[in-house]
């Protein structure tokens, strides 16, 4: 099975309005609180996983050979809210567009209701740009998302799996960018110098230099980080 064949594999066709997924990711009322806004951007990591593994011509499920994606999204269990066969890459890139442009409309309307988005109010603190908030996003969906987690280790985009939550920058940057320019351009943001990396916002897990493949490098979220974003500094 292609590339192509996944963009039009014979399903049938939706509008992302008609999709049944929680009602709260969508139109411009605010975010209820923080967890919903949290559950929102999990949702869209998962959204761009499900891109990137697609794109990737990666085989739907090794171990039974499945070859259409309503048996793959049964197996893997990636959008238990969308009926089996009703998710191509397609839908997948329309779905991104609209919550992409719709989630911080939502959120600048709570925050200026007076609810506390603690992944708003982070970016703004550190001067986070686009991509930089989307790598903390990703990072912040495979600690606190049992869906995102599951889904991403059996999508092997990793060799090993980490308890800490941690991803590769290789896998990062597939998942985040679906074309190679935008791959490579994105390795800056994992520079010493960069942003993240000099802020101790994303942690390297080895020690690299310039001899290291930096795409083989595992990162991760500072734990005081992930409890500040999800609002428990108790635990």
């Amino acid at each position: 099975m292609t590339v192509t064949d996944l963009k039009h594999i014979s399903v049938k066709r939706i509008s992302p309005s008609s999709l049944k997924v929680n009602d709260s990711r969508y139109g411009n009322e605010p975010f209820k609180d923080n967890i919903e806004h949290l559950e929102s951007l999990e949702y869209v990591s998962r959204l761009k996983l499900f891109r990137a593994f697609l794109l990737g011509g990666k085989t739907l499920d090794q171990s039974s050979k499945t070859e259409n994606i309503e048996e793959f999204q049964k197996a893997y269990g990636a959008f238990p809210d969308v009926p089996p066969g009703e998710l191509t890459l397609d839908e997948v890139d329309i779905l991104l567009k609209r919550l992409e442009a719709e989630i911080p409309q939502k959120a600048k309307k709570s925050l200026e209701q007076g609810i506390k988005l603690h992944f708003e109010e982070f970016c703004q603190s550190y001067n986070l740009d686009q991509v930089e908030q989307n790598v903390l996003a990703l990072l912040v969906a495979n600690n606190t998302g049992k869906a995102f987690r599951n889904f991403y280790e059996k999508s092997e985009f990793d060799p090993h799996a980490r308890e800490d939550g941690g991803m590769s920058i290789g896998a990062i940057l597939s998942i985040l960018h679906p074309n190679y320019r935008e791959q490579v351009t994105g390795r800056q943001y994992f520079s010493v110098d960069a942003s993240l990396i000099k802020q101790e916002i994303v942690i390297p897990w080895d020690h690299y230099d310039n001899t290291t493949n930096i795409l083989d490098v595992y990162v991760h979220l500072h734990e005081r980080i992930v409890r500040y974003l999800i609002g428990d500094n108790n635990i």
